[in-house]
């Protein structure tokens, strides 16, 4: 075969490879859009699709914000939620690379914890544990506050951690929650003086290029960014009050980042701390947050056969092949963050929706790596699952409308005016929340959360939404003709004012 003849076989070849790639792709859009189509009520998707140094698929669809008609694209940043925890779990590897960092050392050999009157709760927990969940250790007011009312200071926090921590009942067991990672947080803060998001832009977004990702919300705001807005809803997308601030953008839970930024991240983890050829981080740094340190079972995982644990990740088997992932959810958003390590497959799906959106999300991601691995059989049936979701979506719209019907027949059962109950009421525990009349109605604010509040039959109580789509109640006590304090959380808050 001449030179002129070899040219033309590779040529051929090349071209070939080409069109198998756009018809991948053109394949992943295509199930993308039929899914916005049939529903609706999730605004957009972003989606990130790769093999090995491949960009398979990178886009985003529909609406980032229908009211301003802008719409999704490659760069469009997504809230991750608790997909932050991989990101911070690969930076503390790093960290204990660079010998800033011992996972293994208990944290009482760090900054607050060395200074607490009484440690010796944490004396036999180390870093790993945190960031595993197997700590042992509990604390609802630290990361109530951290995710939602964004209300304290870094001295409240460390006041609340010292003094409200308390050790599980069924003690170093993996149990899946918040508290390690803003454990971690502060840890950094206190011992390195450092905190996490810049951390993060240093060790990792800017080393890889990842110009649309960050931990500030006021970043994203203060450079134009056209981030994705949360939507809520069953009948149709609504867009939810609840937007991050930088106070609730956390270290178990607090990054914004782009499909195009994901598909970066997703190259980097299957390629072993590479980025565009170069050699970035050691492998041996990333791996070692991949490797199963509990087993359990991922009972929401809808995608994969959730195996294990290890730092920030979890482990799992898909089609007979092992995947490392993790999802995140809050409210009016979901994110799917998974990779085929022998395979070197990746892929992330964003929404703006937290209901239908992580559905549809999970039944994209995997169609994507169906295309991906050529499986046309698995192909057929998530074709069908997209139709099958459409029941599942009209029994939970029925549940629903009755609930709200039920609802909506509730009276008022105050036995004060409304403007008894107006004032602050404060927790040390939880913080502070305030109440203000609205429309014969009264309004609750708690830091980062609204909510106005609902009839519920109970006597001196009323239903909030402070969290959309979570229903709570607050009951208030009422003595001598005057209301003194409020329950909460099953949490006791004093009147102030």
């Amino acid at each position: 075969m001449n030179s002129k003849t070899t040219m033309i076989t590779l040529l051929a070849l090349l071209m070939m490879s080409l069109g198998f790639a756009q018809q991948k792709a053109e394949k992943i859009e295509q199930f993308a859009k039929k899914a916005l189509e049939m529903y609706p009520q999730v605004p957009s998707l972003g989606i990130a699709a790769v093999s090995g140094d491949e960009l398979v698929y990178v886009n985003g669809l529909g609406k980032a914000d229908i009211e301003n008609n802008i719409k999704a694209g490659p760069n469009t940043p997504f809230y991750i939620a608790s997909s932050t925890k991989s990101y911070v779990a690969i930076l503390a590897s790093i960290l204990a690379e660079e010998g800033k960092l011992d996972l293994d050392k208990s944290l009482n050999s760090y900054k607050p914890f060395n200074n607490f009157t009484d440690n010796s709760l944490f004396e036999n927990v180390t870093i790993r544990e945190l960031l595993a969940h197997t700590s042992g250790l509990e604390n609802n007011y630290l990361t109530g506050r951290n995710a939602y009312t964004g209300d304290y200071t870094s001295e409240v926090m460390i006041n609340i951690l010292e003094n409200y921590t308390t050790a599980k009942e069924n003690g170093k067991v993996f149990q899946y929650d918040n508290l390690g990672y803003n454990i971690l947080d502060i840890l950094l803060q206190e011992e390195l003086g450092a905190k996490w998001q810049d951390l993060l832009d240093e060790k990792l977004f800017r080393p890889l290029g990842m110009t649309k990702s960050t931990a500030y919300i006021s970043k994203a705001d203060s450079e134009g960014w056209n981030k994705a807005w949360p939507y809520m809803g069953y009948d149709e997308a609504k867009k939810s009050y609840l937007m991050k601030t930088d106070k609730t953008m956390h270290a178990a839970g607090g990054l914004l980042t782009s499909p195009k930024d994901a598909a970066t991240w997703l190259q980097f983890n299957i390629n072993n701390g590479k980025h565009d050829g170069k050699k970035i981080y050691k492998k041996d740094i990333l791996t070692s947050t991949y490797k199963t340190i509990s087993t359990n079972e991922h009972e929401y995982s809808e995608v994969f056969e959730g195996t294990g644990y290890g730092l920030g990740w979890r482990t799992g088997n898909y089609q007979d092949e092992d995947v490392i992932y993790h999802f995140g959810g809050f409210s009016g958003f979901f994110s799917h963050i998974s990779f085929l390590p022998e395979k070197k497959l990746g892929v992330a799906v964003f929404s703006n929706h937290s209901s239908i959106g992580s559905r549809v999300s999970n039944i994209v991601a995997d169609y994507a790596y169906a295309v991906m691995m050529e499986n046309e059989n698995r192909q057929k049936e998530l074709e069908n699952d997209l139709n099958s979701l459409q029941t599942k979506v009209k029994k939970i719209q029925q549940m629903v409308a009755k609930d709200l019907e039920k609802r909506s027949k509730r009276t008022w059962q105050m036995s004060l005016d409304f403007s008894d109950y107006v004032g602050k009421y404060h927790s040390e525990k939880l913080g502070s929340f305030v109440v203000t009349p609205q429309d014969n109605s009264l309004k609750v604010v708690a830091g980062n959360l609204i909510a106005v509040a609902t009839p519920f039959p109970h006597d001196d109580t009323i239903r909030v939404e402070l969290v959309p789509g979570t229903g709570e109640v607050i009951q208030f006590k009422v003595e001598d003709g005057v209301v003194t304090k409020a329950f909460y959380s099953k949490e006791e808050f004093k009147k102030i004012k």
